[in-house]
């Protein structure tokens, strides 16, 4: 189940806040655990076990860890937890290759069930943070539950950190203001979704189809903007929409996404793109590596491996892997040598940077983003049939203008814009007026179109 699909709009959300609300507060977290597994259940019945056995791993080690004096069995239980984490999500992620051998279909790894990763990293940071001390085990085991099946985030994240989460769990109050928050957000969200992210992906969709060496170099330029302002879009759209469907319940989850594109280098993109991942990764791998402090060689190598470690959590292709290298490679020389450029020259290296990155994230094998590569930068020629105008019309200029100045450039110019975006104050009549015909309008659009998944649920 989607988001931005018409069982999810007509029927899921309004029945689940509607029994929510009319639940004893003693029932409600319950009430929320019921409504993650029914989220989670459409459409994966056959694989629903997943989210009991991480629920279950995450809760018994947890109190293992937390309530032993043993350190030695506290390492233990830690060690095996995080293992058997592991095994759940490799084998699903990167075990496709065993296909050729029967198994049951709910143990089938060509199909991943949603949103896996992103439960896995919330339930491995919540047994290292028992461990070191950062965070208390949970004794109750609904709150748990509800920590790592809150339907708003278990599809793409964010990856909220359990200690971010515990003040949520155990008490939390909604007012009038939170609700018309979680709304606009949603609503936000959704008309990123539909109106730009899915009409930018039925474009990306006609280029994407015809082989590179047909396309010439003009088209897969903008091939490539469309598909930046499309994966931009699309998750910080679902970002939005699970960051108001939490604080509508109450919950307050973390912010994933902060202008990527505005961002003056390569280092700050990945502060402002997926943060709770890249925060993930500092927590739970760059700092325990030695992070900055052994040494420019160390820190590098240390660098290397979290990219490598971040392209590999996006899938097991090789362009995934070279996904992350680069990202890597790109963050060593901004740290060691290119943050010394002047501003005029980082900020568009780091939009290059950016989208060279999206080539090897976008191609499906490697011999495809070489081509593609070197068809851009050399702008070559393509086969005559093919020209710009067959994929671009004054319609999709128009919206690819406003992508362009709504993904962060307008609201660096015109601050008020921002404010005014990112204002939890209560909402004018006019502000209101105006959400309500962008929600009636991405409704139409939903019911009339064709539905693209968010593109980070195959994560």
């Amino acid at each position: 189940m989607y988001f931005s699909s018409i069982p999810f709009l007509m029927m899921f959300l309004p029945i689940s806040v509607l029994i929510y609300w009319i639940s004893p507060k003693r029932l409600k977290n319950l009430v929320l655990v019921l409504c993650g597994g029914t989220f989670f259940l459409w459409g994966e019945w056959d694989r629903f076990w997943a989210l009991p056995a991480v629920i279950i791993i995450s809760y018994v080690f947890g109190l293992i860890i937390g309530r032993s004096d043993n350190k030695a069995l506290r390492k233990v239980g830690l060690i095996t937890g995080v293992l058997l984490l592991m095994v759940i999500l490799c084998w699903f992620k990167y075990g496709k290759s065993l296909n050729r051998y029967y198994c049951p279909k709910a143990l089938d790894p060509s199909v991943m069930p949603t949103g896996l990763s992103f439960l896995t990293f919330m339930a491995m940071s919540y047994l290292i943070d028992i461990y070191t001390g950062k965070a208390d085990e949970q004794t109750n085991p609904i709150k748990t539950a509800l920590f790592l099946s809150f339907f708003p985030r278990i599809s793409s994240g964010p990856i909220d950190l359990y200690r971010d989460s515990a003040a949520d769990l155990n008490d939390r109050k909604v007012s009038f203001d939170d609700i018309a928050y979680g709304c606009k957000r949603f609503v936000i969200g959704l008309g990123k979704k539909v109106l730009l992210a899915d009409y930018f992906g039925l474009i990306c969709s006609r280029i994407y189809s015809v082989k590179v060496n047909y396309l010439s170099g003009p088209i897969l330029w903008f091939g490539l903007i469309l598909y930046a302002m499309e994966i931009y879009y699309d998750f910080s759209g679902y970002s939005d929409m699970a960051v108001g469907l939490g604080r509508i319940f109450g919950f307050h989850l973390a912010e994933n996404f902060d202008y990527p594109y505005t961002a003056e280098s390569i280092s700050d993109f990945w502060r402002r793109w997926h943060a709770t991942l890249s925060a993930w990764f500092r927590e739970y791998v760059y700092i325990p590596l030695g992070g900055n402090r052994r040494g420019n060689v160390r820190t590098a190598v240390n660098l290397l491996i979290v990219f490598l470690l971040t392209g590999i959590w996006h899938g097991s292709g090789t362009t995934f892997l070279l996904f992350g290298l680069w990202h890597g490679l790109c963050v060593i020389l901004d740290r060691f040598i290119i943050h010394k450029f002047p501003k005029a020259v980082k900020m568009p290296l780091t939009w290059l940077q950016i989208l060279v990155g999206w080539v090897l994230f976008r191609s499906g094998s490697v011999a495809e983003a070489a081509t593609y590569l070197e068809k851009i930068f050399t702008f070559g020629t393509g086969h005559p049939a093919y020209r710009v105008s067959q994929f671009c019309d004054v319609k999709t200029l128009v919206l690819l203008a406003a992508a362009v100045l709504g993904c962060g450039l307008l609201q660096k110019l015109i601050p008020a814009v921002r404010e005014k975006i990112d204002s939890e104050k209560e909402l004018g009549w006019v502000q209101a007026a105006v959400l309500l015909v962008l929600f009636f309008v991405s409704l139409a659009k939903i019911i009339a179109g064709t539905y693209n998944a968010f593109i980070y649920f195959q994560f």
